[in-house]
């Protein structure tokens, strides 16, 4: 069995509009995991959602994998998710002035240092670059992904519709989510990056590329952290902004 090791970073930003920081992140480096959660921007109790969705998330999930039992990651993930909904639901029936809060998550695991396994709800992205190809390994639930996807929206028209920032589900929201679960190969070498609507929105797919593979930044997971922020910066910084950064190694 080939073992990787893993190097993790994590950075988040207010942006340069938003009065407070809505986005939440963990991640740990001993069970290979980490998670992104963007609270629902101009929703009571936005960031008390996305605080709540990844401590729940990540206790269940340590909790499980911490298990004597055997246990499939993609199902642990999904009910670590759910895990999630349930608090916010909690916290909603205990403070009612918080009903509508909710948050997107998109979390990722190693699973016995061959695969991956990333769950998601929302519209926060994982990418990965393998050398120089960068991918997304998730498919954004909006509404307008949807109607793209059936063929009611032109895909020149997605990212400037107003409602390009709707989601179609989302974690704490009324009825429980169905995240979506994909597995991948792992390589030597590769960086996954998982990062919140506040770095896709300002930088497009083709700089953030150009970031991750920068030579001046590239092997210190610090820099290319500050360097995506101050992209989503110096694009305005509608958002707030948090990225998390993964580089495999044997």
């Amino acid at each position: 069995m080939v073992m990787y090791r893993f190097e993790m970073f994590a950075a988040t930003h207010r942006g340069r509009v938003r009065r407070r920081n809505e986005d939440a992140f963990w991640f740990d480096r001993d069970h290979a995991v980490a998670v992104v959660a963007d609270g629902m921007g101009g929703h009571p109790g936005g960031a008390d959602a996305s605080a709540l969705a990844v401590e729940a998330f990540s206790t269940w999930f340590v909790g499980q994998v911490e298990s004597p039992s055997p246990l499939d990651l993609g199902d642990t993930m999904s009910d670590s998710v759910e895990r999630a909904h349930r608090r916010i639901r909690q916290a909603v029936e205990e403070d009612r002035t918080l009903d509508g809060m909710g948050t997107t998550l998109t979390a990722v695991a190693f699973e016995g240092f061959s695969g991956l396994a990333v769950a998601q709800v929302g519209d926060s992205r994982a990418y990965r670059l393998r050398g120089a190809e960068l991918t997304m390994l998730t498919e954004d639930q909006t509404w307008v992904t949807e109607a793209v996807a059936a063929g009611r929206l032109a895909p020149s028209a997605a990212a400037t519709h107003p409602l390009s920032h709707v989601l179609s589900q989302a974690v704490g929201v009324d009825l429980a989510p169905t995240p979506a679960i994909d597995r991948f190969d792992v390589c030597d070498g590769d960086t996954y990056l998982l990062c919140s609507d506040g770095l896709t929105g300002p930088v497009s797919d083709a700089d953030i590329g150009r970031i991750l593979r920068a030579p001046d930044t590239s092997d210190d997971l610090d820099q290319t952290s500050a360097a995506l922020i101050q992209a989503a910066l110096d694009g305005g910084g509608p958002d707030n902004v948090t990225v998390v950064l993964i580089r495999v190694s044997h």
